[in-house]
């Protein structure tokens, strides 16, 4: 299939999918989409037109092309088909090569022509023609000639935007919207209607919901790779493996740490992360404060835990969560199960993957893992994280490469980058805890 009709109809599939997750999740009263909600399904809608119109417009154009195409030469027609059903077969690749981070039944296969891929890039004829004769054609970025860019293949960027939802946290709890612009403007409900009791023949007392707006402003995040052209062909897997690895995790760690740690200073992006904010002083009522005496993980004990939880409003505790570091995890709510006999009294069941007090146990390396003492910082977090702030992406995650800006350093490098921001939009106030809440450690 055409690589640019391929591209829109995953594009299409993507986003009708994206369109029957809303309609199958209202999240508004009597089963209703929210205005939230209905917005994101307009702009999904939109998105789908111009897409099925480019699908027909390529489609045309394919078609044009095959009448071109015709020729009466049905010997060329048959040894061009013939050609076309020869498979390729992979040279022998040592055992050891198995790649840890591509995925799929083809894992191997991809980080085998991944890597070749960078040695093509030095020169290496060897490596050009193993990628010719799996279609993969060494092809120079558009508009980047001179600077020796060149169009990472397909396998090879994949892995690397899997890896980023893999070791994602923050994006895989978070409600992930696209943006059309470079600006989005999301509604944000403020407050709900009441019920009254009325009296026969007497007025119904009005009540409305309250909404004011939440606004996504693209930022560009972007990651920088060299290595060098010393490179052994026997390591060729590795190569590509680590590469993709390395570039897939540090925009992962980028973005929870900005949704989690975020200050607002330029290292984030100006973005202010949720354990950041809810500390700020004015969302008193969505912190629970450890009991005195209790100033670090190690001192924690149930009650603490169960104040926070019982800080969580009851709309978001169908998908709360707890998020908490490893650190934080194995020396207080771990300590505590074990302490219960391996089991807190909400465990006792049994259920699939890390759970307290029967809830799921998110672990986040940016989270506070401080040990002993640490007075008044925020250890954990216990809510609907996608109830309380947005990522919106505004262009997803694009690899290139270069060989010519590092030549002097005979280094090769590859880039990454992406434009998104991360809002936290609702943290409660002093009076109403939000559908996110923390855990602090005690005064003294």
């Amino acid at each position: 299939m055409n690589k640019t009709l391929k591209k829109l109809q995953d594009a299409k599939a993507a986003r009708t999918k994206m369109l029957r997750e809303i309609t199958e999740k209202p999240e508004g009263d009597d089963g209703k989409m929210t205005a939230e909600q209905e917005a994101e399904f307009e702009t999904l809608s939109k998105e789908l037109d111009g897409i099925n119109r480019d699908i027909k417009r390529e489609e045309r154009i394919l078609a044009l092309e095959a009448e071109l195409a015709v020729t009466p030469d049905r010997t060329a027609d048959a040894e061009a088909e013939a050609q076309k059903k020869l498979k390729p077969t992979l040279p022998a690749i040592p055992v050891r090569e198995r790649p840890k981070y591509f995925k799929g039944p083809d894992a191997q296969k991809d980080a085998f022509l991944a890597g070749h891929f960078f040695l093509a890039i030095r020169g290496n004829e060897k490596s050009k023609e193993i990628l010719s004769q799996f279609g993969e054609q060494l092809s120079q970025s558009e508009g980047v000639n001179t600077a020796g860019g060149y169009v990472v293949p397909t396998p090879l960027s994949n892995s690397i935007i899997d890896l980023r939802e893999t070791y994602g946290v923050f994006r895989q709890n978070v409600r992930v919207m696209p943006m059309s612009s470079d600006t989005l403007m999301i509604p944000r409900r403020t407050s709900g209607t009441t019920a009254y009791f009325v009296g026969e023949n007497s007025a119904i007392t009005e009540s409305q919901k309250a909404w004011d707006g939440v606004t996504l402003t693209a930022k560009k995040l972007a990651s920088l790779v060299t290595y060098s052209s010393e490179i052994n062909e026997d390591a060729i897997i590795s190569l590509a493996d680590d590469l993709a690895f390395e570039i897939g995790y540090g925009f992962a760690l980028k973005e929870d740490q900005c949704g989690f740690i975020g200050d607002g200073t330029s290292t984030y992006g100006g973005i202010v992360g949720a354990a950041v904010a809810i500390n700020d002083g004015t969302h008193a009522a969505g912190i629970a404060t450890a009991a005195s005496g209790n100033v670090s993980f190690e001192t924690f004990d149930l009650d603490d835990f169960e104040a926070a939880m019982g800080k969580c409003p009851q709309y978001a505790l169908p998908n709360a969560k707890w998020y908490i570091s490893a650190y934080g995890y194995a020396t207080s709510m771990a300590r505590l199960q074990y302490a219960a006999g391996g089991n807190t009294v909400s465990n006792i069941a049994g259920s699939s993957g890390q759970t307290f007090l029967g809830y799921p146990v998110v672990i986040s390396q940016v989270l506070n893992s401080t040990a002993g003492s640490d007075v008044s910082k925020i250890k954990c977090l216990f809510g609907d994280l996608r109830l309380a702030a947005k990522l919106g992406d505004r262009r997803m995650l694009t690899i290139a490469t270069t060989n010519e800006r590092y030549f002097e350093y005979d280094q090769i490098a590859i880039k990454g980058t992406e434009r998104l921001d991360i809002v936290v939009h609702d943290l409660g106030d002093g009076t109403n805890a939000g559908p996110i809440v923390a855990l602090k450690t005690a005064a003294s």
